[in-house]
């Protein structure tokens, strides 16, 4: 048995199988859902992930990593608003996906709430979560802040990046 598993678990060919059907089972996924207009709490967190989390992770470092940006943001920021009903886990997945704007008004707003109400509210029951999201929202309002973009993705989306903006990126690597 265990040397069936590892020739499949290694297996370039299984693991190209294994994405080709996650794939085409996304893309399904994401034609079904493009223009529904969920009404449910949980619709909508389901939405956010589809359209924000899976397509960073699937397409890293390529331009569909950000292809679905302009459909999780309208969710994520809907749900802001009501925030402090959020189960913790929801609130984390909101602020993630609002993190990826390149707005400064959206970084400013998150990144005061995050500052002034979700860290002191889980810092005693969550200090790691705390800790990530606190990075995660000072990274990339950071950036906004300087740039008023996210520089790491000007090469993946075909955008010249500033003299600025490649010194700051090579400084970032040495952190």
């Amino acid at each position: 048995m265990g040397d069936i598993w590892r020739r499949k678990w290694f297996a370039k060919g299984e693991q190209q199988k294994v994405t080709d059907e996650f794939l085409q089972m996304y893309a399904g996924q994401v034609s079904r859902f493009i223009s529904s207009e969920p009404e449910k709490l949980w619709e909508k967190m389901a939405l956010i992930v589809l359209f924000d989390q899976i397509p960073r992770n699937v397409f890293r470092g390529q331009p569909d990593a950000y292809a679905f940006d302009k459909r999780a943001f309208p969710l994520a920021w809907a749900l802001f608003s009501r925030i402090d009903e959020l189960p913790v886990h929801f609130k984390v997945t909101v602020i993630v996906a609002l993190c990826h704007t390149e707005s400064v008004e959206v970084q400013n707003e998150v990144s005061k709430y995050v500052k002034e109400r979700f860290c002191p509210l889980y810092d005693s029951t969550h200090p790691e979560l705390v800790a990530s999201l606190q990075r995660i929202s000072c990274n990339h309002r950071e950036r906004v802040v300087l740039f008023g973009r996210i520089p790491e993705r000007n090469e993946i989306l075909g955008r010249k990046s500033t003299e600025a903006e490649t010194a700051f990126l090579a400084a970032v690597k040495h952190r």
